[in-house]
Formats: C-alpha cells, sequence, structure tokens
C-alpha cells in the first residue's frame, strides 16, 4: 500500500520521537521517586538536622540506586560560602544502614547510594541523615532558613513533596510573628510553591501533593523572631571566611615571608648601638655619601649638598644676581685630593669654561648626575659601607617586585577565570598582596657592619645640628664650624634649624657665596638664599633635554576607511 505524503510526514515524526524516547529508558531513567519528605530541625546552636526521606520507584525496571547531590558551597557578597555539613549517614525505613559512596567537589557532596551488585525491581526507601552548620542567615530583624530541600539535579519527576521545619522550643510561643514561603520549579526560579502551615507547636509544613517534573525541586523561607538561635562570635565567622577563602590568607602568608626576607637580606649586619652625639661627619664621609647612608639612595639633593660642599672648602664660588639667577665659577684650587665621582661633578658643571649659568646646564648636566649617583653607590660599596652599591640591589629586587606582581595578576586571573573562590576574594587579596612587593622592594638594600656604625655617627651628628648649643669660640671659629657642616645640613634637611644658632656671626659675605643684596647678613638669610639655590640647582640640574618630534606629512596610523 502506497502513503500519501501526509503519511509519510507522521511516520517519520513518529519514527523520530521514538528514536528520542527510547535512549531515556535505555538510560536507566524507566523510574521515578514517589515521595519525597524532608524533615530540618533548628537547634538553639544554630545547627540544623536534616533528615530526607526519598522513596524511589524502580518496579519498572531494575536499578542499583540513586544519586543524591547535596551543594554546600555558594557566592555571597563576592566571596565563597560553604555550609559545614557533617555526619552523613544512609539507612532504610528501618534504620539499617544503606551502602554509599560519599565524593566532594568543591561544591557539592554527590552521594551515590545502594549496592552496586545488587539491582533491585521494587520501590525502595533511604532516609539520608547530616548535620548542617552555617545554615541560617541572622539579620538585625529576624533569623532566616533559606533551603532548597529536595535539590534540582534529579532526572526523574518527584510525585509528592513535604518539608517540614522544627524551630527551637523557645520560638514556639512567636509563631505568630513567623514568616514563611517556598518556591517550587527549576533552579532560580520565582514561582510561588505550596503555602506554608504553621502547626502550634512550632512546625512549619509545607506540602506539594503534585511534586515537580525532572531537574525541579522546593526551596523553602522561613523567617523568625532574633534571640531564640545562638548566634556565631565575629571571631568565629572571620575563621570561617578565611577556611572558606583562603586566597584571603594570601596576604597574611606573604608579609611574613617578605618580613622573613627583609631579615635575611634586608636588614643592615651588625648589633644596633645607641646613638652618641658627634660633632663631625664620620670617617671623612662627603654630604652626598652621608646621605645616601641615612636613605640608601643617591638623591639629586645630596648631589647639590656636596656641589655646596666643593663651594665651602674653595674648588668654586657661587653668585645669585638681584633677580636670583644662579652663576658658579671655578676657582683655581687643585682638585687633585677629590673623590673621583666629586671631580666628575666639577668636570660636568664647568666642561665649557670656568664660568657657566645655571640655567645654560640645564638638559646637559643630568648625565653627569646620573653618572654621580652610580659612582656614589660603587665607591660606598667598595669602601664596605654596602655589600653592592644601593641602586643595584634596589634595582634587583624591583626586578623582583615587578616579577612577583606579574605573578600575583596572573594566578589572580587565572582563578578568576576557574571560579575557584569568589570575585571579590581574589580580586581584594590580589590587592592587599601586591603593594606589599611595592613597599619592600625599595628597603631591601642593606647596609655592612660598618655602614651601620657609619649610620648610627651621622645620626649622632644629627643630634649635635639639632641640639648644639654654642661652643665658647671666636667668630672665624663659629664661622668655620657653621660653614663646615652647612652642606650636611642640607643633606640632612636642617639646614634652616642648623642657621638659627648662629646669627650675627658674618661681618662680611663669605668668600664662596655672593648675593645680589646689599646689607647685612646672617646665617638664616644666607640659608633661606642657598636652600633657593639648593632647590634651583637641583631642578636645572637634573632636567633631561626636551624631546623634539619632527612633523611629517604621513600619518602615524594604520590603513582607515574613509
Amino acid at each position: 500500500m502506497r502513503l500519501s505524503p501526509h503519511h509519510r510526514v507522521a511516520f517519520v515524526v513518529g519514527l523520530l520521537l521514538t528514536l528520542v524516547t527510547r535512549p531515556a529508558t535505555a538510560a536507566g531513567l524507566d523510574w521515578d521517586i514517589d515521595s519525597f519528605d524532608v524533615t530540618i530541625v533548628v537547634g538553639s546552636d544554630g545547627a540544623l538536622q536534616v533528615t530526607e526521606r526519598i522513596v524511589a520507584d524502580f518496579t519498572r525496571e531494575p536499578h542499583r540506586g540513586i544519586i543524591r547531590e547535596i551543594p554546600f558551597a555558594y557566592r555571597r557578597s563576592g566571596v565563597r560560602f560553604e555550609l559545614r555539613i557533617r555526619d552523613l549517614r544512609v539507612t532504610d525505613e528501618t534504620g539499617d544502614p544503606h551502602r554509599f559512596v560519599e565524593r566532594r567537589s568543591r561544591h557539592q557532596i554527590r552521594l551515590r547510594i545502594g549496592d552496586p551488585n545488587r539491582p533491585r525491581r521494587e520501590r525502595v526507601e533511604y532516609r539520608i541523615h547530616y548535620r548542617v552548620e552555617r545554615g541560617l542567615l541572622g539579620f538585625e530583624t529576624h533569623d532566616e532558613l533559606y533551603w532548597n530541600a529536595t535539590g534540582t539535579r534529579w532526572p526523574v519527576p518527584i510525585e509528592r513533596i513535604s518539608c517540614v521545619v522544627k524551630l527551637p522550643a523557645s520560638a514556639v510561643a512567636t509563631t505568630s510573628r513567623v514568616r514563611a514561603i517556598s518556591f517550587l520549579g527549576p533552579s532560580g526560579t520565582s514561582r510561588a510553591g505550596p503555602v506554608a502551615d504553621i502547626d502550634p507547636d512550632g512546625s512549619i509544613v509545607f506540602d506539594a501533593p503534585g511534586g515537580t517534573q525532572p531537574w525541579s525541586g522546593l526551596t523553602v523561607v522561613v523567617g523568625w523572631p532574633p534571640g531564640h538561635v545562638a548566634a556565631p562570635s565575629a571571631a568565629v565567622r572571620f575563621g570561617w571566611l578565611l577556611r572558606d577563602n583562603a586566597v584571603l590568607a594570601t596576604p597574611l602568608i606573604v608579609f611574613g615571608l617578605l618580613l622573613l626576607a627583609w631579615r635575611f637580606w634586608g636588614r643592615d649586619r651588625g648589633p644596633a648601638r645607641s646613638v652618641v652625639v658627634a660633632y663631625d661627619p664620620p670617617e671623612s664621609l662627603t654630604p652626598v655619601e652621608v646621605g645616601t647612608i641615612i636613605d640608601e639612595s643617591v638623591d639629586h639633593a645630596d648631589v647639590t649638598a656636596s656641589m655646596i660642599d666643593l663651594a665651602v672648602r674653595g674648588y668654586m664660588t657661587i653668585e645669585a644676581d638681584a633677580e636670583r639667577r644662579l652663576s658658579l665659577t671655578r676657582t683655581e684650587r687643585d682638585a687633585s685630593d677629590l673623590k673621583p665621582f666629586e671631580r666628575e661633578i666639577l668636570s660636568g658643571l664647568f666642561e665649557d669654561g670656568p664660568h657657566v649659568q645655571l640655567d645654560a646646564l640645564e638638559g646637559r648636566f643630568y648625565t653627569t648626575q646620573a653618572a654621580v649617583r652610580k659612582h656614589v653607590g660603587e665607591e660606598l660599596a667598595r669602601a664596605g659601607y654596602f655589600p653592592a652599591a644601593p641602586h643595584r640591589m634596589r634595582r634587583r629586587w624591583i626586578l623582583v617586585a615587578v616579577g612577583l606582581t606579574s605573578l600575583t595578576v596572573l594566578v589572580a586571573a587565572i582563578l578568576l577565570v576557574l571560579d575557584v573562590f569568589g570575585p571579590l576574594a581574589t580580586i581584594g587579596a590580589a590587592l592587599l598582596t601586591v603593594p606589599q612587593f611595592i613597599i619592600f622592594a625599595p628597603r631591601m638594600p642593606r647596609r655592612t657592619a660598618r655602614g651601620r656604625r657609619a649610620l648610627e655617627r651621622i645620626k649622632g651628628l644629627e643630634e649635635y645640628i639639632t641640639r648644639a648649643k654654642l661652643e665658647d669660640l671666636d667668630q672665624a671659629a663659629l664661622r668655620s664650624r657653621f660653614e663646615r657642616l652647612l652642606p650636611y645640613a642640607m643633606a640632612l634637611n636642617l639646614s634652616t634649624i642648623w642657621a638659627r644658632k648662629f646669627e650675627n656671626i658674618y661681618d662680611e659675605p663669605p668668600r664662596w657665596f655672593v648675593m645680589g643684596r646689599d646689607g647685612p647678613l646672617t646665617p638664616s638669610f644666607l640659608v633661606a638664599n642657598l636652600n633657593r639655590s639648593h632647590q634651583t640647582m637641583t631642578q636645572s640640574l637634573v632636567a633631561s633635554p626636551r624631546t623634539i618630534s619632527s612633523g611629517s606629512s604621513w600619518s602615524s596610523g594604520g590603513f582607515g576607511g574613509g
């Protein structure tokens, strides 16, 4: 018999439906759950005692058991939140144990219940018992249980569902203030579930006689007045937070490791000693060396303080005109007795002749400045004040910090992609970790035992400059003392304090500094002008040449459409 086109279409559709539905039976889905009854007892300590009574109907096809998945890890406010599920056991209706295998992943407990060697073709009752901690939510106005009673991972329908929540005995009298709602459907549904009945004994009963479809379940929400359940302390909650989000411990661990690294590689060698007042710089150190030993860095201000020291010692003069423009003049004094970096300073300043306007050095002296910074550090290392030049040690540790920062960002990105912890916990841990590398790296250069002794002498000199009283010296000796230590006071940022101690010592200006001003000269006025000169010299001498970009008729961009 020949089929009409309509009959042929119907035949094909029926065949496809048969092929689609047959694998479900072959896969072992020809069963359902007759009933799923949950009892939740809320303890006064905040713990939940949960009992699940599941009756599986295997009468149509033999099965070895069921798989129950219980989620315990959630996201809350951007961090990972884990329930504490303990004392798991599975029994039958008589209390005899069912065989089961428990496997925990990062987010759920998977129970494979049943004997793999014993298929059963009957109705089988499973009772799953467990204790839950952290299952309650605490608010100012109420305590709340928000519980997915059945889970939504069942591939078969559930014919009937019930859930009973039993509150603590002290809360029974407040049942009139209990609020309860439920949701019935797939995960995340807002579809209302069965209305709760509140019994006089304090039990809240949810009954869904119509059950659910596959991949659906019942979620219950019950709220009651606060004060009937013990709330965990802040310390306990913080411990839970760290345990659930171990990544938050990373900043603490990194801080401890960096502290150990500083102790072994960044801390000065030799024992600490008390500071004794010192009247002179230690071991004939220059101002730039003193400033470097103090902060383990050759600063621009240290170099300009040494330039003023060279002027005080007679190797050049500084002149400020009425408009505060500075000029430098090289004297005829032989510089062969100077340290190499001091000669380098003089060579850089007077490269074009014995007289130079300071603003003419802008964009030129910065190369000399960089070389001086390098050579001062290397000279101090050779002299035994540092194990290596401070700028080299600092650069090495900064490279380490950059590498560790990159590694931290990479690990954080991987954790975010894999969703191992909450985004807030992961990003927060990274933000608390990275600054530690930035803070520690510049502090890792260390002094040797000799460098530490020199530092103590320098602090003694600071003490003298700050607290010194005028000795019984004549005017010439006072001027000599003032000018001798003035560059060191400038390197130590104490020049104003130092000047106040020597008022009225000048009858005429010093030979090394000329000011475009008439009238009496005091140390305070001299230092004020020197500080302005100091700032001007620092700004001018470290300036690098401006980059000049040439014009072009070609576009700097790539190919573009109109």
